[in-house]
C-alpha cells in the first residue's frame, strides 16, 4: 500500500513539474502568425504598433534572443500589452523582400513600426530582457506622444 501511495505522489510531482515547465515556456513573447499584409491589417484595425524580429537560422545572437530574451515573462507581458510581435526569416519568403526594403544588414535586427505601418525605429544585435524592454519602451512612448497630437 505504501508503494502505491509513493508511486502516486511521484507521478503527481512529475506531472506538476512538466506543467510548470510548459507554463514557463509559454510565458514569453507570442508572435503573430500570418503574412505581412495580414500583420499590417491587424495593426491598423487594433491601432497598435508592431515590432519585427528579423533573424536567420544560422545566427547565434538570434538564437540567444529566442532562448533568453523572448522567453522572458516580462518581455512577453510588455510586448503583448503594447505591440504586435512578428518574426521574419531574412532568407526566406517575405523576409527577403522586407529585409531589403528596410536595409537590414545585420542579425538580429528589430524593426519597430507605428500602427499605420511606418517604420519608426531600427535596432541591431543581441539584447537581454531588460535592455529589450527599455528599447521598445522608447518607441512606445514616441508612438503614444504622436497619437496625442
Amino acid at each position: 500500500m505504501k508503494k502505491i501511495f509513493l508511486i502516486q505522489i511521484l507521478a503527481i510531482l512529475m506531472v506538476s513539474n512538466l506543467l510548470a515547465q510548459k507554463k514557463a515556456v509559454s510565458a514569453g513573447v507570442t508572435f503573430f502568425d500570418g503574412t505581412w499584409e495580414q500583420l499590417l491589417a491587424k495593426a491598423k484595425a487594433q491601432k497598435k504598433p508592431f515590432w519585427v524580429d528579423v533573424y536567420t537560422t544560422w545566427c547565434a545572437p538570434c538564437k540567444m534572443m529566442a532562448k533568453q530574451t523572448f522567453a522572458d515573462a516580462e518581455v512577453g507581458t510588455f510586448t503583448s500589452e503594447n505591440f504586435i510581435s512578428y518574426k521574419l526569416d531574412a532568407e526566406k519568403g517575405e523576409g527577403e523582400t522586407i529585409s531589403q526594403k528596410y536595409g537590414v544588414e545585420a542579425y538580429p535586427t528589430f524593426l519597430v513600426f507605428n500602427a499605420e505601418g511606418k517604420l519608426v525605429g531600427k535596432e541591431e544585435g543581441f539584447m537581454d530582457a531588460e535592455r529589450f524592454i527599455y528599447v521598445l519602451e522608447k518607441y512606445n512612448k514616441t508612438n503614444k506622444k504622436k497619437k496625442k497630437k
